[in-house]
Order: structure tokens, then C-alpha cells, then sequence
């Protein structure tokens, strides 16, 4: 029998989340457990130790949240979180894991966050919030009426329409003025007092700084990789972890690297890149 997972967060008489908790370490599944219980918004916690038994669970009953962690015998939790999404409604996924090198296939799954363990009660809230924000006819608090434990659902202001003044810039090259239309460029990279727009099949010199480009491209999904590197989100190909150099994006054939510093943000702006992109 396959199960459809139907979630009462498209239910608008349900208030408080149904959730279901999947570790393979009973002490960890304990403590998850334990935190997610101290939350008002949270109605019940259902646990399951591994992938079958939480498919069973799935079966036999509506969740509106899945807390899940990545490394698990038989069906680990980025296969399960496949599995889910295959479902009529998909359940939002918060993956709860040790692990930091697994944040790029999360973001591919669509999962709605990515919590490393030990878990710390304010980051569980976070999740909560973004679940809570998440639903679509009503909201599954009260904001009238705030319970103690219980998280403010994520405020989404309707953002100020950026300055687009250089969509489209010049560049000189060959004694001639280019135009470049931003939305081409892949990514900039520092060379001096310029920096180089690299587009598909060419790339050229503009006069400015890149913390500059930086600050006047970050509203069109544009964001620091490294000292050296200012990339597009939309042409980013892949994200991954290298033996010895850490996190590296790939866009088309060029491999940049990722500042160690950096690599937080980026992952937080992955996530929300892929909001913006599922929202009609």
C-alpha cells in the first residue's frame, strides 16, 4: 500500500503541528524527541528509528513536519526525503544530522531547513517558525494569541524594489563599448582595481571593487563565495565537498572554491534561492 501523507497544514481548522521524528540512535531520537514536545505549537511527536517504520507511520497517519536524520542503515534519510517528495503532498523536511557535508542534497530535496546536531533549542524554534511559516491558508498559530515555547511565525515584508539601474552595464574591450546584461553574468572575479564578468563564452574587464558589485548585486541573486569570487545563483550547477578543499561550485566547466567563512551563507542563500524559485 503506498502512502500519501496527506498534511494538516493545508487543513485550515488545525493549529498545532503533528510530527514525526526519524533517528536510528535512540539517544539522539530521545533528546529530538524531548525538545520537540517542549514547543506549544508542537500537538504530538511520533518517533521511528528507521526509514520502514517511518514509511509505516506515514501510512497510517497525516504528519505536518518530518524531522529526519541523514545517516541511517538501509534507506538513509536523503533517500527517504526522495521517497517523500514523491508523494501527493510532500511533508516539510527539517534534516536533524551531525554531518555539515550533506547541506548541498538537502537543498536539492527541497527540504525546509538543516539543523546540526547536538540540536539546541533555539535552533529546533527557528524550524519550527519556518514550518509554521510555510503554511499556505492560515497560519498554524495564533499570532493573537502567543503560547509560551511556542515560535513566531516568519515575517516575509514585501521587499523594496531594488535600484536596477545597472542591469545592463558597458564594458570597453577592443577600442569598443560593450553592453553586458547582468542576468548573463555567471560569475565576477577580482583582478586588480576590475573585476572580470565571466558570461558563457567570454568574459570582461569593468572598473569597480567587488565588494561594490557585491553590495549592488545581492538583491538579484548574487553571492560571496570567497575574497575572489561573486557568483549568480541561477547558474550554478552543482555544489559540492572536495578532499582537501572543502566546499566548490561548479558553473558550467569552471570549479571555484568556497571560503570556509563563507559557506554558511552560502548554503542559507541555496535555501532560500530555492524558496523563492518554488513560490508561484
Amino acid at each position: 500500500m503506498t502512502p500519501t501523507a496527506p498534511s494538516s497544514m493545508q487543513n485550515s481548522e488545525s493549529k498545532r503541528l503533528r510530527v514525526l521524528a526519524i533517528d536510528d540512535e535512540a539517544p539522539a531520537l530521545s533528546d529530538l524527541v524531548f525538545e520537540l514536545r517542549t514547543f506549544d505549537v508542537v500537538e504530538s511527536v511520533t518517533e521511528a528509528s528507521d526509514a520502514n517504520a517511518a514509511l509505516r507511520a506515514l501510512r497510517d497517519a497525516p504528519f505536518d513536519a518530518v524531522f529526519l536524520d541523514i545517516r541511517m542503515p538501509g534507506l538513509d534519510g536523503l533517500e527517504l526525503a526522495r521517497v517523500l517528495q514523491q508523494f501527493k503532498v510532500p511533508p516539510p523536511i527539517v534534516f536533524v544530522t551531525a554531518h555539515e557535508a550533506h547541506a548541498v542534497e538537502a537543498f536539492e530535496v527541497r527540504a525546509i531547513d538543516y539543523v546540526l546536531k547536538p540540536v539546541r533549542h533555539e535552533r529546533l524554534e527557528r524550524a519550527l517558525a519556518r514550518i509554521v511559516a510555510g503554511s499556505t491558508e492560515t497560519s498554524v498559530v495564533d499570532a493573537a494569541q502567543p503560547q509560551r515555547g511556542m515560535p513566531k511565525p516568519v515575517e516575509r515584508p514585501t521587499p523594496a524594489e531594488p535600484n536596477d539601474d545597472d542591469r545592463t552595464i558597458s564594458v570597453e574591450t577592443g577600442g569598443r563599448i560593450r553592453f553586458i546584461d547582468r542576468r548573463d553574468v555567471q560569475y565576477v572575479s577580482a583582478s586588480g582595481d576590475y573585476v572580470r564578468l565571466h558570461r558563457k563564452d567570454s568574459s570582461f574587464l569593468y572598473r569597480t571593487a567587488l565588494s561594490s558589485l557585491e553590495e549592488r548585486w545581492n538583491s538579484f541573486g548574487f553571492v560571496r563565495i570567497h575574497r575572489s569570487y561573486l557568483v549568480s545563483l541561477q547558474h550554478v550547477d552543482e555544489v559540492r565537498i572536495e578532499p582537501g578543499r572543502g566546499y566548490v561550485i561548479r558553473i558550467g566547466d569552471q570549479v571555484l572554491p568556497v571560503s570556509r567563512r563563507l559557506s554558511s551563507n552560502l548554503r542559507a542563500r541555496l535555501f532560500a534561492f530555492a524558496d523563492e524559485q518554488r513560490r508561484p
